[in-house]
């Protein structure tokens, strides 16, 4: 690890080829001299560095834990039995995505619908009340298409096309969001 940071670091990419020959007459001496010192005075590895800062964190999570059981006279669920619950909740949950949806009841009356995300008014000169809503939307793509188009037919008239309270573009404006 130690050799592949130093070689790294004294790479002749880094300081021009020119002078690669004196950067790895630098290098040999260095590298053997971070092995010395590892083997004299047992260096910690990144692995060493690891499994110390898991058990500093096993240790602290143990302590606040006891803590929290000490402060509110509760015993916590251990990490088995919340994957255990939570494969019991997800197994169930699957299960249920995987049943068959229910048939709509048919009545055989014609379902309107009056909410759209989008849509599509001319109102009056003034611009204080709408004189014909012209379309409503889902899709934003298609309700610009159908906004230009309104605009092409009606040049004159003042169009707008909302998002709820929003005026995503406005014909007599020019007001594109």
């Amino acid at each position: 690890m130690v050799s592949k940071v130093l070689r790294c670091a004294l790479s002749p990419r880094r300081f021009g080829a020119r002078s690669g020959a004196a950067l790895y007459a630098l290098q040999r001496p260095l590298v053997e001299m971070a092995r010395d010192c590892r083997i004299d005075h047992q260096m910690p590895t990144d692995v060493d560095r690891y499994a110390q800062l898991l058990q500093n964190l096993a240790v602290g999570i143990g302590a606040i834990r006891e803590a929290i059981e000490r402060a509110f006279g509760l015993t916590l669920p251990t990490a088995p039995r919340l994957n255990a619950e939570f494969e019991i909740i997800t197994s169930a949950i699957y299960a249920a995505a995987d049943q068959p949806r229910p048939v709509p009841l048919a009545d055989n009356k014609p379902t309107t619908r009056t909410h759209f995300v989008y849509r599509i008014d001319i109102w009056t000169d003034d611009g204080k009340n709408i004189l014909e809503h012209l379309a409503g939307m889902e899709n934003l793509i298609v309700a610009r298409a159908a906004y230009r188009a309104a605009c092409e037919r009606w040049p004159n008239a003042r169009i707008t096309l909302r998002q709820g309270a929003r005026v995503v573009e406005d014909s007599r404006c020019g007001i594109k969001a």
